[in-house]
């Protein structure tokens, strides 16, 4: 009998340890896993800062180039006409040829000075569009660490908080703005809002009237008190949970579980 129970002893420390080997390895990928996503974040910000500080400064440079050119082209027709308007007239002819073509001459000089600058605010735009072409790389990254984190991580378990059903703060003709737990947008099981709430540091959830999601943590859900678990009578759309006997809540009542 001794040797019976030791034995059991035994099997449960060894598979105790298993389970906390398992759970130390998950962890330590979960970190791995979260800072390869908080780095390619950041390091995607940095060059996308990078490009639009780069262009910034092409375009003032272009702005300027300009600026130049106009007033190179404006100074030389200014030049031109200034120079036959100047002339006694029976010159004029004579140094509107000769001006003309001097100004035709500045003119083709101005466009030659002014071609490398076009070709180098041509190149900056190209590379600020291939520069943002890079983003889908790095949303793909992204995406695939995220998924890779979520899949590691799975579902987390839910266990029932003492009581289960607990009053919210819009009933009995309460203020409707004020909550016990965090309103999460949208519609969810159990699965998803215990996703959700974990990732918002959370340790405990709660289903109100079918589908909505609260997050919190410690005792907060209890700030308006318990109510009776015959309240939280609201049936889960998901089948799987209904067969599980989760609860989903009521009208202003939350069924409270924590996340392990």
């Amino acid at each position: 009998m001794r040797r019976q129970k030791k034995a059991e002893e035994d099997a449960k420390a060894v598979e105790k340890k298993a389970e906390e080997t398992k759970k130390a390895a998950l962890k330590a990928l979960l970190e791995q896993l979260e800072t390869k996503i908080a780095d390619l974040e950041s390091f995607k910000a940095k060059e996308l800062a990078k490009c639009d500080s780069d262009l910034s400064e092409a375009r003032a440079a272009w702005d300027s180039d300009q600026r130049w050119y106009h007033g190179e082209r404006n100074g030389a027709a200014n030049n031109f006409h200034r120079a036959i308007n100047s002339a006694s007239w029976w010159v004029r002819i004579w140094i509107y040829a000769r001006k003309l073509h001097e100004y035709h001459s500045r003119l083709h000089q101005i466009n030659r000075e002014f071609n490398p600058k076009i070709h180098r605010w041509n190149a900056a735009n190209q590379k600020h569009r291939e520069c943002h072409m890079q983003q889908r790389q790095f949303d793909w990254e992204i995406a695939e660490a995220k998924a890779k984190y979520d899949e590691a991580r799975g579902t987390p378990e839910v266990e029932e908080a003492g009581g289960g059903c607990f009053k919210d703060g819009g009933q009995d003709g309460g203020d409707p703005n004020q909550r016990a737990m965090i309103h999460v947008q949208g519609w969810f099981t159990h699965a998803r809002c215990a996703r959700k709430c974990g990732e918002r540091g959370m340790d405990t959830m709660a289903i109100q009237y079918g589908d909505e999601c609260f997050c919190g943590r410690g005792d907060q859900h209890a700030k308006f008190g318990k109510a009776d678990e015959s309240e939280c009578d609201m049936p889960c759309p998901d089948w799987d949970e209904r067969e599980e006997g989760l609860k989903c809540g009521g009208g202003w009542r939350n069924s409270v579980y924590k996340i392990e």
